[in-house]
């Protein structure tokens, strides 16, 4: 009864005042116990959010079926729009708002598991319904289209501090997902298929959510290079960015790459907007066309002790000081910086899209990642390792429930509160001075 209490009265606060506004010493007082019985079941107050969302996801219904796949796709979007106003829906959009990319890893497998994955699930249904009735093409069913409808909803949402209305959804709707699913064509990406945009590939999506004002899109510059040369007198200056902060397996890898001012190979951008086939020949390309590249590793034990923030760190120094030349000045993808002195370090957000080093240091890392989790999953093939890098993804979540994990997963994750035959196994990290672990990091939101 009291646990409840604390719950519901966590839920409270979370879907009112916010992450930032919840307190421990508040949900004591909602749940009227003291704080020593709330700091008793949940050390932290991120272990009393992950509990919370596991407790109450948002509920949605059943996929709609209309007789139409536009009509069930509009449904079932005004239902998951609503559903995320609920309070439980609150508590969610809160941890996603406020939370930067290492706070809200902490949640993501929560997220995903009563979130992304009942929504994929539905919109799954719906076009699987659509292909049956013969509007949909059989090959349409595919984790591009399933994805798009996510993820410009939480693009908009969560990075242009905008709502979807009924219009906006319609539009969406109307000029991305029923062009990519209607009969008589061919899905972007199989022989010969050109997108609606006229570009081969699945980046046709991508650039068709750009062009309807979804998502902004710009070639990378070296400005932010230039103004370091500027204001310090920086001479040589590395790029920065790293790839599986979310991953439940695998190394977290940082690459840090110094390009100089030269114009970048046709289509650099954030790895994350490539096709597979595009960023493994960029990345060849890359290696040698920047002035030096290197890459730094940390191990899941090392992420298991010394947290993902401390890892982070040590990842990005084994890059920068196996570089050929010490940097005078690093740029680092994000908002945080997780470095700290002796470098001196410019954040900037999004920085694998618009600086020309950040999106290179972004491709390479991806690249050499994946490489390497396809070839840690030659001995471990339940896990689809070269499919999923070791992130979420329902095959994994089904061999790990099956199997447990392996050598290579990172003990410390909330994945595994999930896993009762496995959360022995769990390990509980302290800080490096004893204390309790921070917020620190374990799904950015990429979805």
């Amino acid at each position: 009864m009291l646990e409840r209490a604390i719950l519901d009265a966590a839920l409270e606060q979370l879907s009112t005042v916010g992450w930032s506004g919840l307190t421990m010493e508040g949900v004591a007082a909602g749940a009227r116990t003291g704080k020593a019985a709330v700091y008793r079941r949940w050390p932290s107050k991120e272990d009393l959010v992950a509990d919370v969302l596991r407790a109450g996801p948002p509920r949605f219904e059943a996929a709609p079926d209309r007789g139409s796949v536009r009509e069930d796709l509009l449904v079932l979007c005004r239902r998951a729009r609503d559903a995320m106003f609920s309070q439980s829906g609150l508590a969610v959009r809160a941890v996603v708002h406020e939370c930067d990319a290492t706070q809200a890893e902490r949640f993501h497998g929560v997220i995903f598991e009563g979130v992304v994955e009942p929504t994929l699930t539905m919109l799954r249904e719906v076009i699987e319904r659509g292909t049956e009735r013969g509007e949909v093409r059989p090959d349409a069913a595919n984790g591009y289209v399933f994805g798009a409808i996510p993820a410009m909803v939480t693009y908009r949402s969560k990075m242009c501090g905008s709502e979807w209305t009924d219009a906006d959804l319609e539009e969406m709707i109307d000029r991305l997902m029923v062009p990519l699913l209607r009969s008589g064509g061919s899905w972007p990406g199989s022989a010969g298929a050109r997108t609606p945009l006229g570009e081969p590939g699945c980046r046709g999506p991508f650039r068709a959510a750009y062009a309807m004002g979804a998502m902004p899109y710009e070639p990378p510059t070296h400005t932010v290079e230039r103004s370091l040369r500027a204001t310090t007198g920086a001479k040589v200056i590395a790029g920065v960015d790293e790839v599986g902060r979310g991953a439940w397996a695998g190394p977290v890898t940082v690459c840090a790459a110094i390009t100089g001012l030269r114009r970048p190979p046709e289509g650099l951008t954030d790895s994350k907007l490539l096709t597979l086939k595009r960023r493994t020949e960029l990345a060849e390309t890359l290696r040698s066309w920047v002035t030096s590249y290197a890459l730094g590793h940390a191990s899941p034990e090392e992420i298991d002790v010394l947290g993902m923030t401390a890892a982070l760190r040590l990842a990005a120094v084994r890059a920068l000081e196996a570089l050929p030349v010490r940097p005078d000045a690093v740029i680092l993808d994000g908002k945080h910086d997780y470095l700290g002195t002796p470098w001196k370090v410019r954040t900037v957000i999004k920085g694998d899209q618009s600086c020309v080093a950040v999106a290179a240091a972004s491709v390479i890392a991806k690249v050499q990642r994946d490489k390497m989790m396809a070839e840690l999953g030659v001995d471990h093939a339940d896990f689809g390792f070269a499919d999923n890098a070791g992130y979420p993804s329902p095959v994994h979540r089904a061999a790990l429930e099956v199997r447990g994990p392996t050598p290579h997963h990172r003990l410390s994750w909330a994945y595994l509160d999930a896993l009762p035959r496995w959360r022995h196994l769990k390990k509980v990290r302290g800080g490096t001075d004893g204390s309790a672990p921070g917020i620190e990091g374990q799904l950015g939101f990429d979805f």
